[in-house]
């Protein structure tokens, strides 16, 4: 991690907008997100978890990232964002069966048929499984150009990630395995935003639980810079105690953890 990384990730106050659904009908920043964001200041600012592929279109207000059209608006964003000192951090997520939106376009794909969370759910094919690490490495390539300061890979709020975690859920075997499609798609995040450009993973009680101190270096070698620990449960104390410099973030029940060499 070079100096540049170690210090957009050492802020001390995060604002994160995860909650916060104002884009317009089709994924584009709008007025309404622009003026909301005018409000913030001297902060590391988490947006709202974008969708990377328009078939995952997952809540009325999400952002989307998975085409260049969407460039204009979210360099708008970062530039409002900029222009009150705070750094951008674009999200990234793959909901799936948690959400039962229906938009026309939307696709709702589930890790396992037997324990899908919505009867309308398909099974996503291998094929499907093998292309999400590149839609995700494209939405990071966009949100360099759009004047980002990192990425952050959401492993969250039950999302499609955690599922493939899970045993409880993944009932696919080792070809679907949970910690390879992560250990994929956060090299292939790597890989499109080259070695100085932040990337982190982001955590929470439905996720932590798969993880244990002996994947921060498996993180680390596939590329990633830091964890954004959003629990406060035995698992991110000792991933805490880890002897990796730990922060925090200014919120409740939250931790940034350095995989650094420093």
């Amino acid at each position: 991690m070079n100096n540049k990384t170690t210090h957009v990730l050492k802020f001390s106050s995060l604002f994160d907008d995860t909650s916060f659904m104002s884009a317009d009908e089709e994924g584009y920043v709008n007025a309404d997100l622009l003026e909301h964001l005018s409000e913030v200041h001297d902060s590391a600012v988490l947006s709202s978890p974008m969708f990377v592929d328009r078939k995952d279109h997952y809540a009325e207000g999400a952002l989307a990232i998975d085409s260049n059209s969407f460039l204009f608006g979210l360099k708008r964003l970062t530039a409002t964002l900029h222009k009150k000192r705070n750094a951008a951090f674009a999200q990234f997520t793959y909901v799936g069966d948690a959400s039962s939106y229906k938009s026309d376009l939307r696709d709702i794909v589930c890790v396992s048929t037997d324990t899908a969370l919505l009867q309308s759910a398909r099974e996503l094919s291998e094929h499907e499984i093998e292309q999400l690490p590149a839609k995700f490495a494209a939405a990071a390539a966009r949100a360099q150009k759009s004047n980002f300061d990192g990425v952050v890979l959401s492993v969250a709020n039950n999302n499609l990630f955690v599922r493939f975690l899970s045993p409880v859920y993944n009932h696919r075997g080792e070809e679907c395995d949970g910690r390879t499609l992560l250990y994929k798609t956060m090299s292939a995040l790597r890989a499109a935003v080259g070695d100085h450009f932040p990337v982190l993973l982001k955590l929470d009680t439905t996720s932590i639980c798969w993880f244990d101190r002996n994947d921060l270096q498996l993180l680390k070698t596939s590329g990633c810079d830091a964890l954004l620990l959003y629990s406060e449960d035995d698992v991110s104390s000792q991933l805490a105690a880890s002897g990796n410099t730990t922060y925090s973030c200014g919120l409740e029940n939250t931790k940034l953890i350095l995989l650094s060499d420093d």
